[in-house]
């Protein structure tokens, strides 16, 4: 087991550096004064609008920038933003970085932006904006979700054809963005597309876990029954898919394998001639349970920043790998008999269950783009095997798991 601990450690070790290889991504800064500086810009965190890391390699220098210093900033894929003075909410007249998505005599912007002043780590409130610009003026207006329409028929008063089609556009990216494209095509004037239309659903989230338990097992028959025993440190390791839907919840499912232990010290009578006449043989004992599951969940989370409550719910089906009974070590009194015995009995049977489960947990969202989760667990059941059948257990164990998001 310490041989599978170490390899897990080395591997959420090497997934940990690749991530924070792969948060930064090639792009181009420009400078106040116009002067275009190319290398790496950091891809992850939340608070894009505000600052940005920047390398001009992956082994040079690292720099913070914020909207003073910058006119903007593009990655590789086509991603623009653009330094701004817009509004949020009550608030006017802020600096941020805003994304660009159409440039032409009418240009489109766009802002996620938390506007919660509590300071809570568990919530937060975060908004989408839409700004437009006209080429020629300065100043950038906000749409508002409710009168955008209204407010449009006489901003594109200079296409009398957009007043026949107003109607059709919700406000969302992608019909913003149509609708600035269809009033510049109007007037004649070509419009640059900075937006990229989402392909199929969020991006997956990849979770690597893995925990320590202690478990407390109770055989059916046999030597062990009935028997005082101490809980047996066991792990459990996981490999989990999980899919963001909406309001907080996404599906998730895996594979997962779980080693369970418990341990007995117990003296038995025996006869002669494996002792002295009456006398006691001391042993101890471990009972190991191993299996491999498939669990299928669905996750409400809570929250947006740095601490992210969630409980996870569902169902897995499991097949046993193996389960053992070994009397390991056998000793007798000093004026008797030394022996020293290894009894083992161990199945690998294909015995399969379904069962539910509830648990709750936090996920830890870093400044720096890393996301980690804590899971503390408690889970009990039993086997379907006969009560009387040397396969029958009962268990129940508690730990804690900690895992990497990639």
């Amino acid at each position: 087991m310490r041989l599978i601990c170490l390899l897990f450690s080395l591997l959420l070790f090497q997934v940990s550096l690749f991530a924070q290889k792969t948060s930064y991504m090639a792009g181009t800064i420009i400078l106040k004064d116009g002067t275009t500086i190319n290398g790496e810009i950091k891809r992850t965190g939340k608070q894009l609008h505000e600052s940005i890391k920047f390398r001009s390699s992956e082994s040079g220098e690292i720099r913070t920038y914020s909207p003073n210093e910058l006119k903007g900033f593009s990655f590789s894929n086509g991603e623009t933003f653009q330094t701004l003075r817009v509004g949020v909410e009550e608030i006017n007249n802020l600096r941020l970085f805003v994304q660009v998505l159409v440039k032409g005599a009418v240009e489109l912007y766009y802002l996620k932006y938390s506007v919660a002043d509590d300071p809570s780590p568990f919530y937060s409130l975060e908004n989408e904006f839409f700004y437009v610009k006209k080429k020629e003026i300065n100043e950038v207006l906000p749409l508002r979700r409710g009168d955008f329409k209204v407010w449009f028929l006489e901003y594109f008063n200079e296409c009398s054809k957009m007043k026949n089609e107003i109607g059709k556009y919700k406000y969302q990216s992608e019909d913003l963005v149509q609708m600035v494209k269809d009033y510049n095509t109007c007037i004649n004037s070509p419009s640059v597309i900075f937006y990229k239309k989402p392909q199929g659903r969020k991006k997956a989230n990849f979770l690597l876990g893995g925990g320590f338990l202690l478990s407390d097992i109770k055989p059916g028959i046999g030597l062990l029954k009935d028997k005082e025993n101490t809980p047996g440190l066991g792990m459990t390791l996981e490999g989990i898919i999980e899919l963001p839907l909406k309001y907080g919840l996404s599906i998730n499912g895996g594979i997962s394998y779980i080693a369970r232990k418990s341990n007995w010290l117990h003296e038995e009578i025996v006869p002669e001639p494996f002792t002295n006449a009456g006398e006691t043989i001391s042993a101890t004992s471990f009972y190991t349970l191993r299996h491999v599951g498939c669990p299928v969940g669905l996750k409400f989370k809570i929250g947006r920043k740095t601490i992210r409550p969630y409980i996870n719910a569902g169902g897995i089906f499991r097949t046993r790998l193996k389960h053992t009974y070994r009397v390991h070590k056998v000793d007798v009194p000093p004026n008797g008999i030394k022996r020293y015995g290894d009894y083992t009995y161990s199945a690998t049977i294909a015995v399969y269950d379904l069962s539910y489960f509830v648990q709750g947990g936090v996920e830890l969202h870093l400044k720096n783009g890393l996301r980690f989760y804590v899971e503390p667990f408690y889970t009990k059941g039993k086997n379907d095997a006969p009560d009387d059948s040397l396969l029958f257990f009962k268990y129940q164990s508690y730990g804690i798991k900690l895992g990497y998001i990639i």
